[in-house]
């Protein structure tokens, strides 16, 4: 494309000066070139007219004949330089000058011409100066383009990078550094593949030297959407275009990049609110909606975990529900501290949402003070920092607060606020439609009961013809029961003559609203009765027939349904091919459009020339040309890049308008200020964003639909009415005889196939969607070796499984292919259609299998030895034994008000809690064993996790919990009497042993000794009967001093070296006895185990003994115990010598214990070990 204002006929005339007097040779070289060249000569005599002339800029080419009257040529030529560097200078000279030669021909541009008489003609000069008059104007409009062409470039809104043929990047203009973080200069000289994501970079190359090497394109160069890699590392959807070119003998490659990151974030939250609309549809229960949306909400935005809120039933405070999650384990004591927290009105973010019943943003909840978020510690503790809170409404009411937090610090962003308002909305509408449906539930019961307590019959039959309800006195008088009455023709009831009469009373009911007749029933066994009917048509609110109402029997005859749901929808269009973006150059003063490209002329349907000299806003409709101007304006006064969202049009030559998506950019091009706008086509957007809505108001209608048949009715009409397919019909499977038989089609499809068929196992296409449950597309049916009818009109069908169900045909006589959007959508309703079925299904039977369930539950656990109740998913009670309410502690009718933790708060506190928890978290079963302080009891419970809650027995084991503890204790207790008997008493016997034979010679020392060995045996009696009984002992207290005690027990203690300093007088009240044993058992200690480096001093350990406030302490300079073993130490069985039994410490433990004492093991300032004694009771000698 050649750019306006830029071609040789636009070009000023060349004009050539010529500077010299009229007699020299180079004259008549000057008038040749004014007859045989279209240039301008003109002539001047002197240097400094020159100079006047250049700065007019309007020179080609100057002439110089030398020698000049007034100034040096040399002079001149440096005068001309510094004015005009590019202009050719051609001098004449009649003389033969090589230093002035030289010098001029080293300048740029310069030619220097010996005139030598006839030997050189004029019209070699001329031909001379009309070469250099074309160089420099050649040169001159190189440069004026490659600079027209270099502002357009640099200043594009989007990026453009260009890369030679081994991948490496050679330009890159300022727009990529708002697309990849890079520099312009950072990326040239680079590989391409440093913007490419790791993962895509092997494939790129791969594709780049295919195409190298066989010209074999893998993508379409046109317009191709595919990731990028930005600086920091992430990834950032683009849509590209590329061109290859050939420069200067090498093959360039160019593309021209945008960042589509907004757009790609609008399509994924298009996504998000219909898969939160389905969720929502498909909940049983408030609760369920609420779990699935804060997961939906979650894994599709940058929410990290989100919770659920509702009133308390008093309405005082907010709670929180089961209905939370995560996106990471580490969120997980985040969320065990809200669920034992609840908030008042106004209180942290649930209470203010609920307070002023609008939404709620906090920037960083970690860095608020608690009086204003309570779980600010706990939000710092696991990172999370940005949080929102909505209400959900019912009305005017909010029934829940939804709170979600991220983990990265975030001002108010509308858009996320917009996309959980939306989500909340939705979940309010559910709540409405389930209070309804349970009101509903309620009213049937009631009518229920009411039409059996009359005594003639009561019918009513559906738009069908056919029964749908009677009561009791129906099913006595006929002799049917239930299941051969349900859906049966009340003309079957009757004889020909009596079916005829009923059937024209029926035309009479639609006809004038009501109708009496007389008519035989003819019962079962064959009897006929006489009975008069009177029949009344049943209205909606809208004055459309629901049915017949009547006393005394059914009527109806088979007819087709008379009225079809309406929607008034625009019909989904076929999605239009997208092209290149059309670019705009507009003159920023004037308006005017001064060029444009192809992609131009595609979207307008113009041709170029008619679209360059239009003023800007030709463009758009003349409506709303004010609009338009003060748009462009607006442009042009920022000076920067500027994207549009908003919706804009432009017309088509044919007149119609087009949507487009907008993008402008301001640039300097040679002195003129340019607007360079690309409108990108965005129809197909629009068009698929409106079918999304469509669908999204369709699906409301399948769940509001209560029947299978009112299900597959909507279905059929919305691939009729949206998505433009006549075609089309749902086949349910009749699970007994394994046939995909039609439930619903519409009209074209009954009259083209004169009868829709069932396919039975194996037949046709169907069966095999049902089959694999893949949805599948195909087109030229008819060529198909597995059609079921190969003579079928139909030329292309997509046919999707409805799960169990059955599947969704659509098709069309036309031969063009089912575009992929149109699959895709097809794929939502299928999906939407799916889920509607499941809930008539579960509504169903629900009320049965309770009904059923309650009975067996009666039965089985009210004879169980154990207590048993159940919860629901809302951890509500929905059985308790006798067993259960007597353990429970609670009425069996208070327990039934509330949750358990609500009607129990004592177990809240418990293990319980948590174990309930995880058995209905991991499904998996659970037993556990607590003690519980509120009911002073031990209790065993076994919890069952199922979908619809939890079973739970629980056992009262606290009889056979204390009887394990005593037993345990007197176990302990008669292993440690037991190895302190043999060790205690074994040096007093051999004591005894040794001197006894020494009584006959009257030796008084040795019967001393055994008497002592006796005495001594007596205590270790004394003692082992303390340490066995425990606190249970019986003990005589007395006042006994602690440094006289110490003496004797160092006494009893071997001397081979030690040294002990009792630095105390104080009396201990303590069994004489047990004091010394305690100190004995110290001071043998230290002795031993003090010091077991055999470098020590002669003197060995020494041992201190001194008084606390409220005890004594023993301690010594020895090695001390490590603090790892401290407590160990006191274990019984722990020693560190082969013969010691590991009792000592063990005793001055229990001692301790049957005293009320405190010990404690520690280190003294020598490094050794140090024990205290505290809580003693201690008293000064003086004061004893």
């Amino acid at each position: 494309m050649q750019s306006p204002g830029y071609s040789r006929s636009l070009t000023p005339q060349s004009q050539v000066l010529y500077v010299g007097d009229g007699s020299h040779a180079a004259v008549r070289a000057i008038a040749a070139l004014r007859e045989q060249t279209t240039f301008e000569v003109s002539t001047v005599t002197t240097a400094t007219a020159v100079l006047d002339h250049l700065e007019g800029g309007t020179v080609s080419c100057i002439v110089c004949a030398t020698p000049l009257a007034d100034m040096d040529v040399l002079t001149l030529l440096d005068g001309v330089r510094d004015v005009s560097p590019d202009v050719p200078f051609v001098i004449v000279s009649e003389t033969d000058d090589p230093d002035v030669a030289s010098a001029v021909l080293a300048y740029e541009n310069t030619d220097f011409v010996r005139w030598d008489g006839e030997s050189y003609r004029p019209r070699q000069l001329a031909r001379r100066v009309e070469n250099a008059v074309d160089r420099y104007r050649a040169n001159r409009t190189a440069n004026r383009t490659t600079a027209y062409f270099d502002a357009l470039v640099n200043q594009a809104p989007d990026a453009v990078l260009t890369i030679d043929a081994a991948n490496r990047i050679v330009f890159a203009n300022p727009a990529v550094e708002s697309v990849f973080g890079y520099a312009p200069g950072e990326l040239v000289g680079e590989p391409l593949t440093m913007l490419v994501p790791e993962h895509l970079r092997q494939s790129h190359i791969d594709a780049f030297r295919r195409y190298q090497g066989t010209g074999e394109r893998t993508i379409d160069w046109d317009y191709v959407e595919l990731p990028g890699r930005h600086r920091e590392g992430h990834e950032v959807p683009l849509a590209l275009s590329f061109r290859e070119v050939t420069y200067d003998g090498r093959r360039l490659y160019s593309a021209i990049v945008r960042d589509v990151t907004e757009r790609k974030r609008a399509e994924d939250e298009r996504r998000l609110l219909h898969a939160t609309t389905r969720s929502v549809a498909a909940a049983d229960t408030f609760l369920d909606g609420l779990e699935a949306t804060i997961a939906e909400v979650c894994d599709a935005t940058e929410w990290a975990y989100g919770e659920a809120w509702v009133p308390s039933k008093d309405r005082t405070h907010l709670e929180r529900t089961d209905a939370a999650y995560a996106v990471s384990a580490a969120y997980e004591p985040f969320k065990r501290v809200s669920k034992r927290t609840s908030f008042a009105a106004g209180e942290g973010l649930p209470g203010r949402v609920w307070e002023r019943s609008d939404p709620v943003w906090m920037a960083n909840v970690a860095a608020l003070t608690p009086d204003v978020f309570p779980r600010t510690n706990e939000a710092e503790d696991v990172g999370l920092k940005a949080a929102l809170g909505v209400p959900v409404l019912d009305g005017d009411d909010i029934v829940a607060v939804l709170a979600f937090y991220m983990p990265e610090a975030k001002p108010t962003d509308d858009r996320l606020v917009d996309i959980v308002t939306t989500v909340a909305t939705e979940l309010g509408e559910l709540m409405v439609r389930k209070r309804a449906e349970d009101q509903l539930k309620r009213e049937k019961e009631f009518t229920e009961g009411a039409l059996n307590a009359l005594p003639d019959i009561f019918f009513t039959l559906g738009l069908d013809g056919r029964i749908v309800r009677w009561n009791d006195e129906a099913n006595a008088v006929t002799g049917y029961g239930d299941d051969e009455l349900d859906g049966l023709a009340p003309t079957e009831l009757f004889s020909d003559d009596g079916a005829e009469r009923i059937t024209d009373a029926i035309e009479r009911i639609y006809d004038s609203g009501s109708a009496r007749v007389e008519a035989d029933l003819r019962t079962r066994d064959g009897r006929e009765i006489a009975y008069e009917f009177t029949g009344a048509l049943l209205r909606d609110d809208e004055g459309d027939p629901l049915g017949i109402a009547g006393i005394g029997r059914d009527v109806t005859d088979r007819k087709r349904r008379e009225t079809q749901l309406e929607a008034s929808r625009e019909k989904y269009r076929k999605l239009v091919e997208t092209a290149p973006d059309a670019v705009f150059l507009v003159d920023a003063e004037t308006g005017t459009i001064i060029d444009t490209n192809d992609a131009a002329e595609q979207l307008l349907g113009k041709r170029r020339e008619d679209i360059v000299g239009m003023h800007q806003t030709a463009l758009h409709p003349p409506e709303e040309t004010d609009r338009y101007r003060r748009l462009f304006e607006a442009h042009v006064e920022s000076g920067g890049v500027i994207r549009e969202y908003e919706d804009y049009y432009v017309v088509r030559d044919d007149g119609t308008e087009v949507p487009v998506e907008i993008s402008a950019s301001i640039a300097e091009i040679d002195g003129r200020t340019i607007n360079q706008a690309v409108f990108r086509d965005i129809t197909d957007r629009k068009q698929y964003e409106e079918t999304l809505a469509g669908l999204r108001a369709v699906t409301r209608d399948l769940m509001a639909a209560e029947t299978k048949t009112d299900i597959c009715d909507v279905a059929v009409s919305t691939v009729r009415d949206i998505l433009d397919l006549h075609v089309c019909g749902v086949h349910l499977l009749d699970a007994d005889e394994r046939v995909l038989r039609p439930a619903e089609t519409t009209a074209e499809a009954e009259e083209l196939f004169d009868g829709v068929p069932s396919f039975a196992e194996g037949e046709g296409l169907a069966w095999r969607v049902y089959g694999s449950q893949t949805p599948e597309r195909y087109d030229a049916l008819p060529e198909r070796d597995d059609v079921y009818n190969a003579d079928t009109p139909v030329r292309t069908e997509m046919i999707l499984p409805l799960g169990e169900h059955g599947v969704l045909t659509a098709g069309s006589t036309a031969t063009e292919e089912i575009p992929e959007a149109k699959f895709d959508l097809a794929k939502i309703l299928a999906a939407n259609t799916e889920a509607a079925l499941d809930r008539a299904d579960r509504e169903r039977t629900i009320e049965r299998q309770r009904d059923q369930l309650q009975a067996e539950l009666d039965e089985v656990f009210e004879r169980i030895d154990d207590g048993f109740f159940a919860l629901d998913a809302e951890w509500r009670f929905t059985y308790v034994n006798e067993q259960a309410e007597r353990l429970l502690g609670a009425d069996r009718s208070a327990l039934f008000d509330g949750t358990v933790w609500e009607v129990l708060p004592e177990i809240r506190e418990t293990e319980a809690y948590d174990a309930f928890h995880r058995a209905v978290e991991t499904q998996n079963n659970v037993s556990h064993e607590e003690y519980v302080a509120a009911l002073d009891a031990w209790f065993e419970y076994h919890a069952y996790p199922s979908e619809s809650g939890l079973s739970v027995y629980v056992r009262d084991v606290s009889d056979r919990k204390r009887r394990e503890q005593r037993l345990e204790r007197q176990n302990e207790r008669l292993e440690s009497f037991a190895s302190m008997l043999a060790h205690e008493l074994r040096n007093p016997l051999s004591i005894a042993q040794i001197y006894l034979p020494t009584d006959g010679d009257e030796d008084e020392t040795a019967l001393e000794r055994v008497a002592d060995a006796l005495d001594r045996m007596e205590d270790m009696i004394d003692i082992l009967l303390v340490m066995t009984r425990g606190v249970e002992a019986s003990i005589d207290p007395e006042l006994v001093s602690l440094r006289e005690t110490a003496n004797e027990a160092w006494a009893d203690v071997a001397s081979e070296g030690g040294r002990l300093d009792v630095e105390t007088d104080v009396q201990v009240e303590v069994e004489r006895h047990h004091l010394r044993h305690l100190l004995q058992n110290l001071l043998q200690n230290a002795v031993e185990h003090g010091s077991e480096d055999d470098s020590a001093a002669d003197d060995g350990v020494t041992i201190r003994i001194g008084a606390l406030e409220d005890g004594f302490y023993v301690e010594d300079d020895g090695d001390g115990i490590p603090e790892a073993d401290r407590e160990r130490v006191f274990e019984a069985g722990y020693t560190t010598d082969d013969v010691g039994i590991g009792l000592g410490l063990t005793f001055i433990t229990q001692l301790a214990e049957i005293y009320g004492w405190e010990r404690t093991l520690t280190e003294s300032d020598e490094g050794g070990a140090r024990f205290e004694f505290s809580n003693v009771t201690v008293v000064p000698a003086a004061d004893s």
